[in-house]
């Protein structure tokens, strides 16, 4: 655990030289690992979990590079909110790895005006998800107005964008005070049908659990398009129990639908205008707070960076299912490093193994295959592959290693190993 900083590191350093790793867009996210445990500690703590269990947990952020490589990673108390782990993270990329200029991107559980703020301080970029039913009245009326709109053939995709002033609020370190910042913002907005449908869909299955279980003591899922209504009460008469009749509220169901299928995208980064000239470096802060890359910059390359993000979800979902990081089961802070450390050089692996198979064969069959790869030794000078298949054939075609042989001789297995020592070095 004590090696970790050096260990990211350096893997960091080695990944920029053999792959040349480009730093100047980052993906973050955060999710959750659970402990089957009752009592908490400092780090392990009982929070918003993403698989809705009780148990204490321990929140990790990760940062992932263009090619969903991995470049750093952060582990938080479970009860740290998701938008106050990105700064450290900013720090340990500025400090640590000496990345300067970079855009991030990152969904709305992000989007607080004091991570928009350090970035603009920084010099830096953003792409953020911004939650369109909790936005002001005056950005759902963008949304919603169908002028401006750009559609594809079909009308099943359209989108639209403007850069406008918007307020945020930003922490006085001397106060600890909230105070109002005035900043320059672009914002896109896209609606698709598939997300249209998908939205109503879910949103029609919670209404018939609602209707058929639901309950008037709160407002979860479907529950909170029930209005309330007593129906019992008698003038001056105390009322020890309350009867109620749930209602569908249509105007709240009305609201909600009108805004199905829209996303919105909150960002500084802007690109060469029409008839502006391209400069020397490859990004420049300007003074307006915008962050202008050295090229056209559109509002569907936009949506394409903010897309990315799937691959970091994926990254979770890898770690979690096929390197086994949950459940946890060590219990003091440098074991709990070390293990997620242990995964996340694991992860690496994975994704360089991908990206030298030109991501022609999934994960979780990599790691099937490679986990069944076993030598038994027959005697002093004779090892036998006790399995081999076309996945291990392609990897080792990938990284110039005949791993298809049934016997391999001591002088053989050596020179393989020696091979990948010294690519390991260069």
């Amino acid at each position: 655990a004590k090696h970790k900083g050096a260990m990211v590191r350096h893997l960091h350093k080695k990944v920029g030289q053999l792959y040349g790793r480009d730093t100047s867009l980052l993906f973050y996210d955060v999710t959750n690992y659970y402990w089957e445990i009752d009592t908490e500690d400092e780090l392990r703590r009982r929070g918003c979990s993403k698989e809705h269990r009780p148990e204490p947990i321990v929140q990790m952020g990760l940062l992932m590079d263009s090619n969903a490589l991995p470049v750093t990673y952060a582990l938080f108390s479970g009860n740290t909110n998701d938008c106050l782990t990105l700064s450290p993270m900013m720090g340990e990329v500025c400090e640590d790895l000496r990345a300067q200029g970079v855009v991030y991107i990152a969904d709305k559980g992000m989007m607080s005006g004091d991570n928009r703020a350090e970035i603009l301080i920084n010099k830096g970029g953003y792409v953020f998800s911004s939650s369109v039913r909790g936005a002001n009245r005056e950005t759902q009326q963008f949304v919603t107005d169908e002028s401006g709109y750009i559609g594809n053939a079909d009308g099943t995709y359209q989108y639209k964008s403007r850069i406008v002033p918007v307020q945020i609020s930003v922490t006085d370190l001397s106060t600890g005070r909230k105070q109002k910042v005035t900043i320059n913002e672009r914002q896109i907005v896209f609606w698709s049908k598939k997300y249209q449908d998908r939205t109503r869909y879910e949103r029609e299955k919670a209404l018939q659990k609602a209707a058929a279980y639901g309950s008037c003591e709160n407002n979860h899922g479907g529950n909170k398009y029930f209005k309330k209504v007593v129906v019992n009460k008698i003038d001056g008469e105390v009322i020890e129990h309350k009867d109620y009749v749930r209602i569908l509220d249509e105007d709240l169901l009305s609201k909600d639908e009108a805004l199905d299928g829209y996303y919105l995208i909150c960002t500084n980064v802007v690109g060469l205008g029409q008839h502006e000239h391209s400069f020397t470096k490859r990004s420049r802060f300007l003074d307006d707070n915008m962050f202008q890359l050295n090229k056209v910059v559109t509002d569907q390359d936009i949506i394409e960076m903010y897309r990315g993000l799937w691959r970091i979800e994926e990254s979770f979902r890898i770690t979690k299912s096929w390197l086994k990081a949950r459940p946890v089961f060590v219990h003091t802070e440098a074991s709990i490093e070390a293990h997620f450390l242990t995964c996340f050089v694991g992860l690496l692996l994975l994704r360089i193994l991908e990206l030298k198979t030109d991501h022609t064969i999934e994960v979780n069959r990599m790691v099937e295959s490679m986990r069944k790869a076993t030598l038994v030794k027959a005697d002093s000078n004779l090892l036998i592959s006790s399995y081999c298949d076309n996945v291990l054939e392609r990897i080792g075609s990938a990284l110039d290693l005949d791993l298809s042989k049934m016997r391999y001789t001591k002088t053989e297995m050596d020179r393989l190993l020696a091979k990948t020592r010294k690519a390991g070095r260069t």
